[in-house]
């Protein structure tokens, strides 16, 4: 396997990760979203 294989083997992959994170994060909010866990959640972080 060449240098630039392995690049866009990876780069693929990465870019697969970034999207499921964000459609998972995007799901979750949008459950939360008008409920009262949403405050309870910033307090927690804060």
């Amino acid at each position: 396997m060449q240098f630039t294989d392995y690049i866009a083997v990876n780069t693929f992959r990465n870019v697969l990760d970034i999207a499921l994170v964000f459609i998972i994060v995007y799901v979750v909010l949008k459950l939360l979203r008008g409920t009262r866990a949403v405050p309870t959640v910033v307090g927690l972080i804060l």
